[in-house]
Parts: structure tokens; C-alpha cells; sequence
């Protein structure tokens, strides 16, 4: 493994799920000090210290250290749910456990809000861009996940461990959901709101029903 690395309806939406426009830290490791001294292509896997569902997920590499400041992505990377040891060239929404695929921009793979990551739980990332040596960086240990290395797009990635790693972060927007009470002081308001709106849908239809007559609620409704 040393070899790798080198020196350094409105009711119904009010009970509906929804996702703060905010970015919060889902994993993330930036303590290392050492370049990939190396090319080929790579893979990480994090554990989300998120205590709610995350989504807008967000995965970066690092092209510098100490810190670890500046964004790195390279090719299309790709959310899994379990552990891939096959080839680079072989990933695509088939791989098994495949949960998004994003490409590349700006420093980034923004996944969008098609994927949710569930809290202290663990995936995968890949890559399948060759990345030159001495583009991103690591080294450090992280408990939560393991490095993956595959020399070219025809071979295997493999598992390295977890005394180095890359440098990476997650982000994500928590997926809310209402309170408890909420939702049920929702449920409870339902019967009466219900029974209100075919009352008024009735008196609409009926204008006699309330005592005026046809012309004054035809000319209420062309208002």
C-alpha cells in the first residue's frame, strides 16, 4: 500500500417528505499529507456520520494537502451500496448495488436528489477515469471505509484498506420529514377539511341550498 502514495395535495404534502436547500458533512477524511504517486483509477468507501437521510449528494476528491483545500473529480463516478472489485471499465447503473451515477464537473460529482444516503451507514465510490500521478491526494487512516486501486480499466479494482486512504468529502442535504404531532394534528384536521370542501363544492353546484338565488351566484362565479 506505501507504494501508492508518495510524500505528501395540500394536505397530503404537509405529511409529504422534503429536503433543506443546505449542504451538511455526510463522511469525509482531509488529514493527508502525501500525493497518489501513481496513475490509474480509484474507489472509496465512507460510512455517513449523518444522524437523518442525506440527498443533493455531493463527492469530491482533493487535488492538494495539508489541508486539503482545492475540489478533484475525474470521469464519471459512481454510488454503490456494496463493495465492486471488478473492472473500472465495467461500471454503469447495472453494477450491482448501484445507487447514482454522476460526471465530473467543476471539482465535483453531484448525484442530485435521485439518491439518499441513510445515516451511519456505508457505500461505495468509484471512478473510471485514469487519474495522472500526482493529481490527488491521501494517506491518511480512516476508519469508516477503504481505499480501492485498479492500475488500468481492464483490471480489478482492489481493496487496499483502510490505513490509507484518500483525501474526500460528502455532502448532502438532510431529507426531512414532519414531527410526529405534526403529522398527526395533519391527520386529525383531515375529516374536517374534507367534509368543509364538499359542503362549499355542493353549495357551488346547489346556490339554492343557502337561500340566494341562481342569477347572484352565477354572477359570484364569473367573478
Amino acid at each position: 500500500m506505501a507504494r501508492l502514495f508518495g510524500v505528501t395535495t395540500a394536505i397530503l404534502l404537509l405529511a409529504t417528505s422534503n429536503s433543506s436547500t443546505y449542504a451538511e458533512l455526510v463522511a469525509s477524511q482531509t488529514s493527508g499529507g502525501a500525493f497518489l504517486g501513481v496513475s490509474g483509477y480509484v474507489g472509496q468507501s465512507f460510512t455517513s456520520v449523518a444522524s437523518v437521510p442525506e440527498t443533493n449528494i455531493v463527492f469530491n476528491l482533493f487535488s492538494d494537502a495539508s489541508p486539503a483545500k482545492t475540489l478533484a473529480a475525474f470521469g464519471d463516478g459512481f454510488l454503490l451500496s456494496q463493495q465492486f472489485l471488478g473492472k473500472a471499465s465495467n461500471l454503469s447503473s447495472s453494477t450491482p448495488g448501484f445507487l447514482g451515477e454522476a460526471v465530473a464537473s467543476g471539482g465535483t460529482y453531484s448525484f442530485g436528489s435521485s439518491v439518499t444516503l441513510q445515516p451511519l451507514t456505508q457505500y461505495f465510490f468509484y471512478e473510471n477515469a485514469n487519474i495522472p500521478a500526482n493529481s490527488i491526494t491521501g494517506g491518511a487512516s480512516y476508519s469508516g471505509g477503504s481505499f480501492y486501486y485498479s492500475v488500468g480499466a481492464s483490471d480489478n479494482f482492489v481493496n487496499e484498506g483502510s490505513s490509507q486512504v484518500l483525501n474526500f468529502e460528502v455532502t448532502g442535504s438532510p431529507l426531512q420529514t414532519p414531527e410526529p404531532s405534526s403529522l398527526l394534528m395533519t391527520l386529525m384536521a383531515l375529516p374536517g377539511l374534507c367534509a368543509f370542501t364538499w359542503r362549499r363544492s355542493w353549495q357551488t353546484l346547489n346556490p339554492l341550498a343557502r337561500g340566494g338565488s341562481a342569477r347572484f351566484d352565477c354572477q359570484r362565479s364569473a367573478i
